[in-house]
């Protein structure tokens, strides 16, 4: 369903619209082998293509994604959805924000392996929602987490936030 619209944009006369969108049509057709799985991937793909764009007119599709629209076992397409609304945050207006990060937070518990977890905590930074310090903080200076891996992408997304609270997290 993505390719038809991917496929033109390949030979686009701006370099990075074409090298993305490329990407993300190889991206699909490596991937088609799973029936099942094919929607959530061009879906993820999209995402990443949008988000790497700057396209705003995204912003209510990838919140709804992070919303009751997809299931918490789709886990790749809402982390994909979440780092493509960090990619947009500039055209965000903070409540959006605030209700993006709010929502990405919620995945953070629903059977995310390391990797995942690590890249939502990096996408949270990348919102710059004031609501998701204490959380970052928490998880950053907490002895019980004995993944430095999660601690450390805590560290970043606090130091990414940019802002006197989160920065005082990170010390």
């Amino acid at each position: 369903r993505a390719l038809p619209w991917l496929d033109p944009l390949a030979t686009s006369p701006d370099p990075d619209l074409a090298w993305r969108s490329r990407a993300a049509a190889a991206e699909i057709r490596s991937r088609e082998g799973e029936e099942s799985k094919r929607e959530d991937q061009q879906a993820a793909a999209l995402c990443e293509l949008r988000g790497g764009l700057g396209d705003a007119r995204a912003l209510p599709h990838l919140l709804k994604i992070l919303g009751t629209g997809v299931p918490p076992d789709r886990l790749e397409l809402r982390v994909r959805a979440i780092e493509a609304l960090a990619r947009l945050r500039e055209r965000m207006p903070p409540a959006q924000a605030e209700e993006a990060a709010e929502r990405a937070a919620g995945g953070l518990d629903r059977g995310a392996g390391i990797p995942e977890k690590a890249r939502l905590l990096r996408a949270l930074g990348g919102l710059r929602a004031p609501g998701v310090i204490r959380p970052l903080t928490v998880l950053a200076h907490d002895k019980a987490e004995k993944n430095i891996h999660l601690r450390r992408s805590a560290l970043i997304a606090l130091a990414s936030l940019g802002t006197g609270p989160a920065l005082r997290g990170v010390a």
